[in-house]
């Protein structure tokens, strides 16, 4: 295309046409830039793209932003406030102004969509919103309009503390791994475009995955990086269990230490996958029906089992702690992050960040003579946290995990949805 452009203006400039015929020429072109490059699709970078997507805002933009006094913030303020990658986590809202389709095949992780042309149709997304709440709004670029027309519009419905991403979705994408959703992946698994890596605990990926999916968890990349490929241009996709799950995020930004820079996050995950009714390994499988056997209630000092190994029974613990009767004799470790666990948790749970240690040292700093019921936001690194010490033999005679996933506010108020049984006895 450029290449094209510069011969017609060399062939113009030949043939000695008037300069105000090449003004209305250069001016159509910028116009076809403008309508073809606000929210494309990009390809991978140049020096020259470099250039442009750091250069000033068009004349168009720039005008919005001053009339509707908008605040602009840079590549280091975006990356600092998307936190771990997830809408848990992100330090601020993140409104992608794009066509839906274009939010789809890449966006900033965490962020819901608002296109400019559809606002009213998707404005819901903020129904339960404060209006204090920061808001950061992006799409294509430095020359897409779409993200000023959306803040614009956003102020004037009262929200107060609106910010705009300039440079958008285009730098992000350089710079860092975006989030794509349901269609988009299920595209690349058929046309086995694809690398997909399951980054959620062995266990759950044995029950059931997407089909083709590598297994290898945040956790466990730098021992089982010999698996992934040569080629660091290869288009990798990782996923977990939906978007409150961050190890896929954590996944991904580990690959792109180790050199990989195509690589995207399905934050919706295997939950999402399923829930559409799409093949999983899983499906397929034979089953043999058996009358089941009366059982007994298990109890570990007071404390209800779950059906699976090494689980608290759910729904006894999602009692107690909803009713602030957790027995003394026991104590809940959220083994998240601290960055996490400060965001809200469960009340009087205590936080050791079990990723950060050996089954040994975790072992140690495990409270004694009491049972130790491992939480976290979605279930899967408690899940992964206890077969860390039972892998490496530690006594877990009393400890267990929850296999439940909750949303706390800064008041350590949850709520809390227990995940179904995986049958492991």
């Amino acid at each position: 295309m450029r290449g094209w452009c510069i011969n017609c203006l060399f062939w113009i400039l030949c043939k000695g046409v008037e300069t105000m015929r090449f003004i209305v020429f250069i001016r159509a072109l910028m116009v076809v830039n403008l309508v073809f490059l606000g929210c494309s699709i990009h390809e991978p970078s140049s020096k020259n793209q470099e250039t442009n997507a750091l250069a000033e805002p068009v004349a168009s933009v720039k005008a919005l932003i001053e009339t509707y006094q908008l605040s602009v913030v840079d590549y280091a303020y975006v990356k600092d406030a998307v936190g771990m990658g997830t809408r848990e986590s992100a330090k601020a809202i993140f409104i992608d102004a794009c066509p839906h389709a274009k939010y789809l095949s890449g966006t900033i992780p965490s962020s819901i969509n608002i296109p400019d042309t559809q606002i009213e149709a998707y404005i819901g997304q903020l129904s339960t919103v404060d209006k204090d709440k920061e808001l950061i709004v992006f799409c294509g670029g430095v020359d897409c309009e779409k993200s000023a027309v959306v803040a614009r519009y956003l102020k004037e419905k009262g929200y107060s503390t609106i910010r705009v991403y300039l440079a958008g979705e285009a730098e992000w994408r350089r710079k860092n791994y975006v989030e794509v959703g349901l269609p988009i992946v299920q595209n690349s698994v058929e046309n086995n475009g694809v690398l997909l890596i399951d980054a959620r605990p062995y266990v759950l990926y044995k029950a059931g995955t997407i089909p083709g999916a590598l297994s290898i968890t945040d956790t466990e990349v730098e021992t089982l990086k010999g698996r992934l490929p040569q080629d660091k241009t290869t288009e990798i996709v990782t996923f977990c269990a939906g978007y409150s799950c961050v190890k896929s995020h954590n996944l991904a930004k580990k690959l792109q230490a180790f050199g990989y820079h195509n690589v995207s996050v399905f934050s919706g995950g295997y939950p999402e996958w399923e829930a559409a009714g799409l093949q999983t390994t899983a499906h397929g499988s034979k089953t043999i029906e058996t009358v089941p056997l009366a059982q007994k209630d298990a109890y570990v000092d007071g404390v209800k089992l779950g059906t699976d190994r090494g689980t608290v029974d759910g729904e006894w613990l999602k009692t107690h702690i909803l009713n602030d009767t957790v027995p003394r004799n026991v104590v809940l470790v959220d083994v998240r992050s601290f960055e996490e666990y400060t965001q809200g948790h469960i009340q009087n749970a205590i936080n050791i960040d079990a990723a950060k240690f050996d089954a040994l040292t975790l072992a140690q700093k495990l409270p004694k003579d009491k049972v130790v019921i491992f939480t976290c936001q979605v279930g899967n690194r408690s899940l992964e946290a206890f077969y860390k010490l039972k892998k490496a033999e530690v006594d877990v005679s009393k400890v267990v995990y929850f296999n439940a996933g909750f949303t706390c506010n800064h008041q350590n108020q949850c709520a809390i949805k227990l995940n179904k049984p995986l049958g492991i006895h």
